[in-house]
């Protein structure tokens, strides 16, 4: 991800002679905004103040094999300054600013690799607007170089950064939509990050350790973990797809009495259905494409169905687990889940290799038997016909 340093305050700080816990207390004093970097042999991070007031801090190794982030980097960042082989980089900024980098920290990837053969990055960043978005969108060569990164706050883009042989450098506002038409021009790569909203790292008023000065408090709690993956793909015999397969029971649907059920009965069969295709469309091409498709869909049906807009935030599928926070009625959902479903395997077709090109046809056969297993409950909720015409 592209991102400049702001303009040096101090470079090449030797930690054989500088304090990080002092230098931080006089930061706070000047309500100093910036970022502090801080490398070692094999260890590396950066301090992110606002005003004076500590907000994150990451520390990494090479390659980010081993990345920490919040209090524990910055414990570690103060521990490491007691060496004399460390060096120090102090780079000051807006808050704004920095406030945006620890963001990064901070993002979930919402869409990976939408290339721009087939996304409008005008009408991707217009959506952007609508929905407020708060994140960044980093810009691909179609060889995966890193070509610029664009912010965005409430929907409104903010800073653009374009890479080049010297680093990182801000686009001009009056340059960004040249910048931008020229990316789309030579064809590229979006990947779409949305800040998690966590809470910032802050110093504590506890008792200062004998090591270093400075602590921080971490104030944000910790995602709760995804659910398991679904159970092992079934009909793959049907769906001609290699592996292991699992024999099963057709499916027990929850009581529902007379009452046709509401979203939360749906979601569960569209949920077995999507993670068991998701398994074979793995199997069969590679890891990754169809989820990748999937929100490529999304997107593509989201005026038609707002609710499953990934702008939204009302509808998510992730390690094979959907989860849903809108009002949309039984019908609508499935029909909506449904049909980005079937837009997902034609777009499929277009991905695979030329000797896989009928791997979308096996995988309309598994949904198939996965709507005859799960008959009892689709009838019950009054979407049998519907979801079954869909794929016809």
């Amino acid at each position: 991800m592209i991102f400049p340093r702001g303009q040096p305050r101090h470079q090449n700080l030797s930690t054989a002679y500088t304090d990080l816990s002092a230098l931080l207390k006089t930061m706070k004093a000047e309500g100093f905004s910036g970022t502090v970097e801080a490398a070692f042999p094999g260890r590396q991070g950066i301090i992110f103040i606002a005003s004076g007031e500590i907000i994150d801090a990451e520390a990494r190794s090479e390659g980010d094999s081993t990345r920490t982030s919040g209090q524990p980097a910055l414990q570690e960042m103060l521990t490491l300054s007691n060496r004399k082989d460390g060096v120090l980089h102090v780079y000051r900024m807006s808050p704004d600013r920095v406030a945006a980098a620890t963001g990064v920290l901070q993002s979930e990837l919402l869409f990976k690799d939408l290339s721009s053969d087939f996304t409008r990055l005008d009408r991707l960043i217009l959506k952007m607007r609508e929905e407020k978005h708060n994140g960044f969108m980093e810009i691909l060569t179609k060889q995966h170089k890193e070509m610029g990164t664009v912010f965005f706050r409430e929907g409104e883009v903010t800073d653009v950064f374009a890479s080049s042989e010297s680093g990182a450098s801000l686009v001009e506002k009056k340059n960004i939509s040249v910048f931008l038409e020229n990316a789309v021009r030579q064809g590229v790569l979006l990947n779409v990050y949305r800040n998690q909203g966590k809470k910032p790292v802050r110093e504590s008023t506890a008792k200062e350790t004998p090591v270093k000065e400075t602590r921080v408090k971490e104030a944000a709690a910790r995602e709760l973990p995804s659910k398991d993956a679904p159970a092992k793909v079934t009909s793959a015999e049907q769906a001609g797809v290699k592996g292991p397969v699992a024999k099963e029971a057709p499916v027990k649907e929850p009581p529902g009495g007379e009452s046709n059920g509401g979203p939360k009965d749906i979601i569960p069969i569209l949920q077995d259905i999507l993670s068991r295709v998701e398994k074979l469309a793995d199997i069969g091409s590679r890891k990754g494409v169809f989820l990748r498709e999937f929100k490529r869909s999304l997107i593509e049906k989201a005026e038609k169905y707002p609710f499953l807009d990934p702008f939204a935030g009302e509808f998510d599928y992730k390690d094979g687990a959907i989860g849903f926070k809108g009002e949309a009625g039984t019908k609508d959902l499935a029909r909506g889940i449904g049909e980005c479903l079937r837009l997902t395997l034609y777009h499929l077709e277009d991905e695979l290799p030329k000797h896989n090109k009928t791997l979308p046809a096996k995988l309309v056969l598994e949904i198939e038997a996965l709507l005859e297993r799960h008959r009892e409950g689709t009838k019950r909720l009054g979407v049998d016909t519907l979801l079954h015409s869909i794929f016809q």
